[in-house]
């Protein structure tokens, strides 16, 4: 599990209620019977020092896995297909034990790779103007 937060940024849109976003994993071997993931929680940022202007925050309840593919729908209108989720692990040393951290270095949003480079980031950004038409 790699994130359970989900940025649209350039969203410019009212809030969207939790129950207009569907997130699908779809399976490899059985790709026409998508299962449906829950959203724990969404909201709108217009102005946070955290967060870019104008953005959609999803949280899931379960993380993301990088071997999976995803269909994000949002108000039956927009679709964003998420897959080659690439990871990188870094191990810390505590005083009494070690923590796993999860850096995202890349992923394919809709056919197009989004890559970070040699920065490091926690969460999967996506551009709303990257998305499909929903059927």
């Amino acid at each position: 599990m790699v994130t359970n937060e989900l940025f649209i940024t350039s969203w410019e849109e009212e809030p969207t209620h939790k129950k207009k976003i569907q997130l699908y994993t779809i399976d490899s071997l059985n790709p026409n019977r998508p299962k449906k993931d829950k959203v724990r929680k969404a909201a709108v940022f217009s102005r946070d020092a955290h967060s870019d202007p104008n953005s959609l925050y999803i949280v899931l309840r379960k993380g993301l896995c990088p071997n999976q593919t995803y269909k994000l729908v949002v108000n039956n209108t927009l679709e964003y297909y998420i897959s080659n989720i690439e990871v990188e692990t870094k191990i810390c040393y505590t005083m009494l034990s070690k923590i796993e951290l999860y850096f995202i270095k890349s992923y394919v949003v809709n056919g197009k790779k989004i890559d970070f480079g040699n920065s490091r980031h926690f969460r999967i950004y996506i551009d709303k103007s990257l998305d499909k038409p929903a059927r």
